[in-house]
């Protein structure tokens, strides 16, 4: 079931969506701490357990589009048997036989895009000089930054170079025989630690210096209090356009976990509901996004507020649905309806009570007050009992119900 939700999500942003220039590869973590792992059979097929991750639960690797942070690709992170069956059902099996997983994964998540000349931005969980050499065959471009996928990285030559300040580097070219031109450029740059990364866009042009402010001791007296000092780091451009865009899931995640919370606030004892609650926790968070980048008076709206009017407009959408409920009667009408109705039967009609401190609707019209039903659905409803609720006085007791 998750696999076809997965499937088609895939299918629809492919078909629907067009990312910008550059795309991030990164991971989430659905949150779970109930059974999972190879030894219940009842539980979670793969857990994830990792002391740099916030959460356990449910990995899922994803890629997002760098410009408007919207998921655009997903992957649901299986265990070693799993990914080897599905690996030997593909038709290209041989082709990518030879291939590490961190680069069959960018090949996955950016298939849909291949031969369209974008930038892919990833971490060290996929950045490699075989991922960046694939990328490029597939005539899309790669930065990454490269820490434990060392094979035909010039690591030893860059670890050597002395550096004195921050904001030092050194670079080394990869040139192709034939044609002459760099195809590929590895980096070591010293910023607080020595860092490694490769690019086959960015050549050795300069980036944009960081400023950061620090607190230092500048007067050595006896307790004096520390000064505020400017930093500047120098970086090449390759590096800059890295970190513009590789911390954008993080991003999108920090949304999900902390304002949305959907994982901790749905209770739930199975696993699939949960990764289910998770991947439409993304789907939300795509909406904050598309909606502060398409709204310009609204960019520093806080995601709260937008999560509490997605699920009013959620809960009154009536977009492709066909009215089945009966007529309702207004409150004008309601004497008259009364006096017609000889056998004193219930309807439904609108509540008077109006939600405080809502929005009005777009057509200007205040927001009614919900309450659950009396019935035996317990769903949220905006109608009331004719015949059990006051007529004119809205603080009068509500007898909710729906059809």
């Amino acid at each position: 079931l998750l696999d076809d939700f997965v499937t088609h999500f895939n299918k629809y942003r492919a078909e629907t969506f067009v990312p910008g220039g550059s795309i991030c590869i990164d991971e989430s973590i659905v949150r779970w701490y109930g059974n999972g792992g190879s030894y219940v059979n009842e539980g979670l097929p793969h857990y994830v357990a990792m002391e740099r991750k916030p959460e356990n639960g449910c990995e899922i690797q994803n890629a997002a589009c760098v410009d408007s942070s919207i998921m655009i690709q997903l992957k649901i992170v299986k265990g070693k048997e799993d990914e080897d069956r599905l690996e030997s059902s593909r038709n290209d099996e041989e082709e990518r036989s030879e291939l590490n997983h961190g680069t069959k994964v960018v090949l996955d998540l950016t298939k849909p895009w291949n031969t369209s000349g974008r930038e892919i931005i990833a971490d060290s969980a996929f950045a490699s000089v075989s991922t960046a050499m694939e990328v490029r065959k597939k005539n899309n471009n790669f930065t990454g930054c490269v820490k434990t996928a060392t094979k035909e990285f010039p690591m030893k030559e860059l670890n050597d170079q002395v550096f004195i300040e921050r904001g030092s580097r050194a670079a080394l070219a990869h040139i192709d025989e034939r044609s002459k031109a760099t195809t590929m450029v590895a980096w070591s740059w010293l910023d607080r630690n020595r860092r490694f990364f490769i690019t086959t866009l960015h050549g050795l042009d300069e980036g944009k210096e960081i400023f950061r402010e620090r607190l230092r001791q500048v007067n050595d007296d006896p307790n004096a209090p520390p000064d505020r000092v400017a930093i500047q780091v120098k970086q090449p451009a390759a590096i800059e356009q890295y970190y513009d865009g590789a911390g954008i899931i993080d991003n999108h995640n920090r949304v999900r976990q902390a304002d949305l919370m959907m994982d901790r606030r749905l209770g739930t004892q199975v696993w699939d509901k949960r990764c289910g609650f998770g991947i439409a926790g993304m789907i939300f968070t795509d909406a904050f996004f598309f909606y502060q980048k398409t709204v310009g008076d609204n960019q520093d709206e806080c995601p709260n507020e937008f999560f509490s009017g997605l699920a009013d407009e959620m809960i009154d959408n009536k977009i492709g649905v066909r009215e089945t409920r009966a007529r309702v009667v207004s409150p004008a009408e309601l004497d008259s309806v009364m006096e017609d109705n000889t056998n004193n039967e219930p309807t439904l009609r609108a509540t008077l009570r109006v939600k405080p401190n809502a929005k009005a609707n777009k057509d200007g019209t205040p927001k009614l007050a919900q309450g659950r039903c009396g019935g035996k659905c317990g769903q949220q409803s905006t109608r009331v009992c004719s015949k059990c609720t006051h007529a004119t006085d809205p603080a009068q007791k509500q007898y909710f119900f729906c059809l």
